[in-house]
């Protein structure tokens, strides 16, 4: 041995030894962390909630978006009677949108249809879930049931329930209850 060299056998030992103890603890992250964890999805978690707002959002536009039609008589902007008939029924948020652009030179439409486009989103901006209660968690076949209040920008507040639940190919799938009334 050359006086302040350490002997390679050693270093090796040690090398062995460090990268032994690094594969053990990984092996004990992933054992604790894989059977801790639930096979539901959580009612708190944030692909969750953000679905549960997604899908909330879209079904609230569409119902506002009636309820101006109803309110507002848009049916008047409508080329075709029938059209306008079905509308008071089928309305949807993107339905509002395109009877905009399809009367784009009738300035009182596009005011009235612009006005109630901004009403409707400014009163859904910033949803937001509030009180989120866990109803239920079936690890067995990965589904959660949530209750919650959805709380809107103004203030209106909706009490849904929802559940999240995992399918065959892993992906989160999400429905929402109490939205229609």
């Amino acid at each position: 041995m050359v006086f302040g060299r350490p002997n390679m056998q050693q270093e090796v030992s040690k090398m062995r030894k460090m990268f032994l103890s690094v594969i053990l603890l990984v092996m004990c992250i992933f054992l604790f962390f894989g059977c801790s964890k639930s096979g539901a999805p959580s009612c708190t978690g944030k692909d969750v909630k953000k679905l549960v707002i997604s899908i909330s959002t879209d079904e609230l536009k569409n119902q506002l978006a009636r309820i101006y039609n109803l309110h507002m008589n848009m049916g008047k902007y409508y080329k075709d009677p029938g059209e306008a008939l079905a509308s008071f029924l089928t309305m949807t948020y993107d339905d509002l949108k395109k009877l905009k652009d399809a009367n784009n030179k009738n300035e009182e439409a596009v005011k009235v249809l612009d006005k109630a486009i901004a009403d409707i989103d400014q009163d859904l901006a910033n949803m937001h879930l509030d009180n989120i209660r866990i109803n239920d968690v079936n690890d067995k076949i990965k589904k959660c049931d949530c209750s919650s209040d959805l709380i809107a920008s103004n203030g209106n507040k909706i009490p849904i329930t929802y559940t999240g639940q995992f399918n065959d190919k892993g992906e989160l799938y999400v429905e929402v209850f109490g939205l229609k009334k």
